[in-house]
C-alpha cells in the first residue's frame, strides 16, 4: 500500500524555489548592501597607505636597436649607480634594484614609424624624471659603436669621401668641357655624363651622412620629447581598488547567503524526512 502524495506541478515548484530565492535576499539585504560599501570604504582608505608610483615619458626616433639598448643591464645598472641608488649596496641587492628597476621601464615601437616611447615609473615625480634622462644618456652612451666596428665604420666613411673628391673633381671637370665645347662636339654625351656624375655624387653624399649617424649612435637631437615630469601619480588607482574590493566582497557575501540557506533548508529537509518516516513506520504506511 503507497499513500504517498504525487508531485506538484514543476511550475509550483519552480515558483517556491523562486518566491524562496527572493525571500532570502529580502532577509539579507541589509548584509549584502552595506558589508561591499563598507569592504570598499576601508580599502579606499587603505590604498592612502601604499606606495605611490609616478611615470615619466620620452619620445625619440630610433629603431630595434635603440629599444634593445634601453632595457639592457648595463644601461640600467649604471643609471642606478649614477644617480646613487647603489650606494653601500651589495651585489645582491644591486641586482635587486635593477630587476626593480627594469619591471618599471617600459619601451614601445611605433609599427608605422620609427617613434620610441619610454616610460619610467618611480616613486616620485623628480626621480621618474631624473631617472628618464639618466637612462637616455646611457643609451646614447650604449648605441656609439666602439673597437673594431667603430674603425670600420670610420674607414668605409674615408673611403666614400674620397670617393666624393674624385666625383667633384670630375664634375667641375666635366661642366668646364661643357662649357667650352663647340657645336661640332657631342654636347648630349657629355651632359648625360654630367647628370650621371651628380647622381653618383648625391649617392654618395647620402651613404656618408648615413655612416656618419651610425658612428655618432643615438644623440640628444633625435629626442621629440624630453622626459616629462608627471603631475600625478599613476598607482594605485584608489577608486578601480575600491570597486573591485566592494564587488568582490558582495559576491562572496551574496555566496555565504545562499550557502547559509541551502545549509538550514537541508537540515529542514532531513528533519521533515525523519518526521514522514516515523509515520509511516507508525502506521505502516509504504510497505
Amino acid at each position: 500500500m503507497n499513500n504517498s502524495l504525487p508531485p506538484g506541478p514543476p511550475e509550483l515548484e519552480e515558483s517556491i524555489d523562486m518566491l524562496g530565492l527572493f525571500l532570502t535576499l529580502a532577509e539579507n539585504i541589509r548584509l549584502l548592501v552595506v558589508g561591499p560599501l563598507l569592504m570598499g570604504a576601508v580599502v579606499y582608505g587603505l590604498t592612502y597607505l601604499l606606495p605611490q608610483s609616478f611615470e615619466s615619458s620620452a619620445v625619440l626616433l630610433g629603431d630595434a636597436n635603440t629599444s634593445a639598448f634601453i632595457t639592457t643591464a648595463p644601461v640600467l645598472e649604471v643609471s642606478l649607480k649614477n644617480l646613487g641608488y647603489l650606494k653601500n649596496a651589495s651585489e645582491q641587492q644591486a641586482e635587486e634594484a635593477r630587476a626593480d628597476l627594469e619591471g618599471n621601464v617600459k619601451v614601445r615601437t611605433a609599427r608605422d614609424s620609427k617613434l620610441i616611447t619610454l616610460t619610467v615609473a618611480r616613486s616620485s615625480p623628480e626621480a621618474a624624471q631624473k631617472m628618464a634622462n639618466e637612462i637616455l644618456n646611457q643609451t646614447f652612451a650604449a648605441s656609439k659603436p666602439k673597437g673594431a666596428e667603430q674603425k670600420r665604420l670610420e674607414s668605409e666613411r674615408a673611403f666614400l669621401e674620397r670617393q666624393a673628391r674624385e666625383l667633384d673633381t670630375i664634375s667641375k671637370a666635366t661642366q668646364t668641357r661643357l662649357q667650352e665645347a663647340t657645336v661640332a662636339e657631342n654636347l648630349g654625351n657629355l651632359a648625360e655624363s654630367l647628370a650621371s656624375i651628380s647622381n653618383a655624387s648625391v649617392k654618395i653624399h647620402l651613404d656618408i651622412l648615413a655612416l656618419e649617424k651610425r658612428i655618432l649612435g643615438v644623440t640628444a637631437e633625435d629626442l621629440l620629447q624630453t622626459p616629462t615630469l608627471p603631475l600625478k601619480s599613476v598607482s594605485p588607482k584608489r577608486g578601480l581598488t575600491a570597486l573591485l574590493a566592494s564587488a568582490s566582497a558582495g559576491l562572496l557575501l551574496l555566496i555565504f547567503v545562499f550557502l547559509k540557506q541551502a545549509f538550514q533548508n537541508s537540515i529542514a529537509s532531513e528533519h521533515h524526512r525523519e518526521r514522514l518516516e516515523a509515520l509511516k513506520r507508525r502506521y505502516s504506511l509504504g510497505r
